[in-house]
């Protein structure tokens, strides 16, 4: 996805879930803490007020979840890797069984992707470009 030139430096940000096992909600962080630059805050408020975002990404298992810009590239990459189906591990035999996603877990992370995407867009045309 084209950044139109967004910022000088990448922007890393980590997708965390907060909240107990069974009632977990996504959020926004940056990946360190220490990098946060003022237009980093601002796209973090702004994915963290995203209550359709966060709701289906809530809905999703995910091993990991991160958006990225990268400067040199002038783009963003949207990663979400979830969990299939179910996840089984054995520790002897090691051994990870993963099954098939299911058909509307499959639909839950391409509208994800598409609501990421459409945010940062927003994003992009509230901050001169950078979406």
């Amino acid at each position: 996805m084209a950044g139109h030139g967004c910022a000088d430096n990448d922007i890393k940000i980590n997708i965390s879930f907060r909240g107990s096992l069974f009632n977990s909600q996504a959020c926004f962080i940056p990946q360190y803490d220490s990098d946060v630059d003022d237009l980093t805050a601002d796209l973090l408020e702004f994915l963290n007020q995203n209550n359709e975002l966060k709701e289906g990404i809530s809905g999703i298992d995910l091993e990991k979840g991160a958006i990225t810009y990268f400067s040199n590239m002038d783009c963003w990459k949207i990663q979400l890797v979830p969990f299939p189906g179910s996840f089984i591990s054995m520790l002897i035999p090691p051994a990870k069984y993963l099954v098939k996603l299911k058909e509307e877990e499959v639909e839950t992370l391409v509208t994800c992707i598409n609501i990421i995407a459409e945010t940062l867009s927003k994003f992009g045309r509230e901050n001169k470009g950078c979406g």
